[in-house]
């Protein structure tokens, strides 16, 4: 199940809470219906699309950051709520700032004039000489927004064939993490309240020694922000958990004025160290800081 990018592109929808939401109530449906197993992808970089770079790429690149932290909360709760369910997550984020990066490695030439222009008619930009085919002679888009099938070919091969390396950090998380998971329960089960407590009291203490840990970096990403621009240190964005609860995620400000600054904190995923708070807060659990941050 994919969605979200017509939301934010078409649809006037600024607040993640909302796809977020009908994704998790679809997925809940459908395993009311006795569904078990789904594969979610979350959404690739939308400020870097030709469309979202000529609207409003930070705004774009900021909000799909928020929408796949929320997601990731949203489909924990589902998987600690819905007995039996199999949820797999697809990167597609990673993936596709992968190709954007270095295109030739996946055989592609042509990362930044779509086939189409952006009119209603559709017409072709000149940047693809085989526009009568999909694939585009290499090309990474085929309008300002839809990848070509060359492009869906190599993110379907994520889906259908997990990689080595993934199988070898789920097999990591599970024997390092496995004492995280919970499942919740309406019954007042005494065993399962001290579980909860044991996962809160565990991720608090690891929260406290990783922000310990991570001090001086705080301090030079602080320094990095305060000399690329005006703005707050921090950001923030309300999303719902399973409970309907309303959280508030922190992040680093990633809106720099040293376009450097702003590429650092992107790509290495350092602008979510400051979950660690929210984990110190009870808001989430370290496992959702731990699987943004993989």
């Amino acid at each position: 199940m994919w969605a979200g990018a017509n939301d934010y592109l078409g649809g006037g929808v600024f607040d993640p809470s909302i796809p977020i939401g009908n994704l998790s109530t679809a997925i809940a449906e459908l395993y009311g219906l006795g569904g078990r197993r789904f594969l979610v992808p979350n959404l690739p970089d939308l400020g870097a699309t030709p469309l979202g770079a000529a609207v409003d790429p930070a705004g774009l690149s900021t909000l799909t950051d928020f929408h796949n932290a929320g997601l990731t909360l949203a489909l924990g709760d589902l998987s600690a709520s819905l007995s039996g369910i199999e949820i797999a997550k697809l990167d597609i984020h990673q993936a596709f700032g992968n190709l954007l990066a270095d295109p030739a490695a996946f055989g592609l030439t042509n990362a930044a004039i779509p086939c189409l222009d952006a009119t209603v008619t559709g017409l072709p930009t000149g940047a693809c000489p085989g526009v009568a085919s999909f694939d585009a002679g290499g090309a990474v888009f085929w309008d300002p927004l839809h990848p070509t099938a060359q492009v869906h070919r190599q993110l379907a091969k994520l889906a259908m064939v997990p990689e080595p390396a993934a199988l070898t950090l789920f097999g990591f998380g599970i024997a390092g993490l496995g004492v995280l998971r919970r499942r919740r329960s309406s019954s007042p089960c005494p065993i399962a309240s001290m579980r909860r407590r044991s996962v809160r009291y565990l991720d608090a203490g690891a929260a406290l020694a990783l922000l310990i840990y991570f001090a001086p970096c705080f301090a030079a990403i602080a320094l990095a922000l305060r000399f690329s621009g005006p703005g707050p240190l921090l950001e923030s964005i309300e999303v719902l958990d399973a409970q309907s609860r309303r959280i508030r995620l922190l992040r680093f400000r990633t809106k720099a004025r040293r376009r450097a600054v702003q590429n650092v904190l992107r790509t290495t995923r350092i602008d979510e160290l400051p979950r660690l708070i929210n984990v110190l807060r009870g808001d989430v659990e370290l496992r959702s800081v731990l699987e943004i941050a993989r």
